[in-house]
């Protein structure tokens, strides 16, 4: 149990790191003690493994992220997850994302982001409105 909690807590720096690194817009932070604080003292500020924040976009997207539940060709999504972080992003109004890991893959699809489809169409709804402004 020990390695797999290392092993997230280095998934959740990296995907830190790699996110703040490549993201043009958006500050990431990783919330220190896996946002199990948040949850004890139930403040939504300190809830998500990683949270993301733009001053140009109105909310803030919570990660939830994890790694290795499974092997380098397929990945454990539980339902658990998802509806944890969509509970902890409910409070804030944030838009809720598990990222995931497969354990062990090099080559191709490594990480992923898995949003719900009614979070994925606020989002691309945000934008296509965003563009229609701009135009």
């Amino acid at each position: 149990m020990v390695n797999q909690k290392r092993s997230g807590t280095d998934f959740e720096r990296k995907i830190t790191k790699f996110l703040n690194r490549f993201s043009k817009y958006w500050k990431w932070k990783r919330i220190a003690g896996s946002g199990a604080i948040g949850t004890n003292l139930s403040e939504p500020g300190l809830m998500g493994d990683v949270v993301g924040q733009s001053e140009n976009v109105p909310f803030k997207i919570k990660v939830e992220a994890k790694f290795g539940y499974g092997g380098s060709k397929q990945i454990t999504i539980k339902k658990e997850w998802l509806d944890k972080i969509t509970e902890e992003a409910s409070f804030t109004n944030d838009i809720p994302v598990l990222m995931a890991r497969f354990k062990g893959s090099k080559r191709g699809v490594t990480e992923m982001a898995i949003l719900n489809l009614e979070d994925f169409i606020q989002l691309i709804d945000w934008i296509a409105e965003l563009h229609n402004l701009e135009v």
